[in-house]
């Protein structure tokens, strides 16, 4: 924004790109590929070594300062030892949209494995689980502030919010100190 902002005071052709975004944007703007251009959709993928049978992504609720760089999630339906639906998460900053959020993601689906990035923290998302029938697997803090990448940015209290949540399943997960981002990287083993 503050980008686009500063180029309409440059000489031309420069004030035209904010508006050429804007026109794409209102063309092509729910497109996958425009989308992950911008990283909307971008950030998120899943592997599985078992047979997908189905696949595919949804938006999440655009609102707040998600509006333009809206959210989406991924599934993968999985035939392995236990048929499961693999979700791969990247809830928004806007928390207030996380109830709506968990039901587009969670609801039809029986035995869940979700993995990604909650940026709510397990006090904000203890209800959900609850409503939901999920287990959070303890990992410890996964966001970490004293990384340097992290000076000034949010916060959240607890220091966790990248997650893997099951229902259906048991398992165990932990962190590894990586400092390669702000987040800490989170691994699994589901039974």
């Amino acid at each position: 924004l503050w980008l686009c902002t500063f180029l309409l005071f440059l000489p031309p052709p420069l004030p035209l790109v904010p508006l050429l975004m804007f026109f794409l944007w209102a063309c092509v703007g729910r497109s996958a590929t425009f989308q992950f251009l911008l990283g909307g959709v971008g950030g998120t993928v899943l592997l599985s070594k078992y047979t997908i049978l189905r696949k595919g992504w949804g938006y999440l609720p655009r609102r707040g300062i998600d509006y333009f760089h809206q959210r989406a999630f991924l599934w993968a339906e999985v035939v392995g030892d236990t048929p499961m639906c693999l979700l791969g998460v990247h809830f928004s900053l806007d928390t207030e949209i996380l109830e709506e959020s968990l039901r587009r993601v969670m609801e039809g689906r029986g035995t869940v494995l979700l993995l990604g990035d909650t940026n709510a923290g397990r006090e904000k998302m203890a209800p959900l689980e609850r409503k939901w029938n999920l287990k959070w697997l303890e990992t410890g803090p996964t966001w970490v502030r004293r990384n340097p990448m992290t000076k000034g940015f949010f916060s959240l209290p607890d220091h966790v919010s990248d997650v893997i949540l099951v229902r259906g399943l048991e398992g165990e997960a932990w962190t590894s100190e990586v400092y390669i981002s702000d987040h800490l990287p989170v691994f699994g083993e589901i039974t």
